[in-house]
């Protein structure tokens, strides 16, 4: 199922030690008895939690963004337009035009917001803007979680 020729049912022993149980592989595999999923499944969590792209302008500081068709990244307004498709995520830093910028997507916190209202869906406006009512297209940003913190929904 998962490319092992076989698996071991051996309990672990005192050190902790257990086959590898790959293919070719005979040398055991030393296991953390404490936080190792954990920490496996936030490092790949926070992956899908953010994209790096190139920015065509300038990016502010916890900004909506959209990908523009050669995958670039832009705020919304100055001639780039809201749709239902293509808002991305959010911004954590502001970037120069032609950074690598990080945007925050789905499931990450952004907290460079302000004036929030905690559990109060937002909403893209097409200005760039979060709103607390769907402007045209309805693009939902996410919850705000506290004043200053918005978990994305992008």
């Amino acid at each position: 199922m998962f490319g092992f020729s076989s698996l071991s049912s051996t309990p672990l022993g005192d050190d902790k030690t257990v086959p590898a149980g790959g293919p070719s592989s005979s040398d055991p595999v030393r296991v953390k008895p404490t936080g190792i999923l954990k920490t496996i499944g936030r490092d790949f969590g926070d992956v899908a939690r953010k994209v790096y792209a190139v920015a065509s302008g300038a990016l502010g500081n916890g900004k909506a963004v959209v990908v523009n068709s050669d995958g670039t990244v832009s705020v919304i307004g100055g001639g780039v337009s809201l749709t239902s498709e293509n808002y991305i995520g959010i911004t954590p830093s502001a970037y120069p035009t032609g950074a690598g910028a990080e945007i925050q997507t789905k499931g990450a916190v952004n907290e460079q917001q302000s004036g929030l209202t905690a559990g109060q869906s937002y909403y893209v406006q097409t200005d760039g803007t979060l709103g607390l009512t769907a402007d045209d297209p309805s693009v939902f940003a996410g919850t705000a979680i506290s004043a200053t913190k918005l978990l994305v929904k992008a």
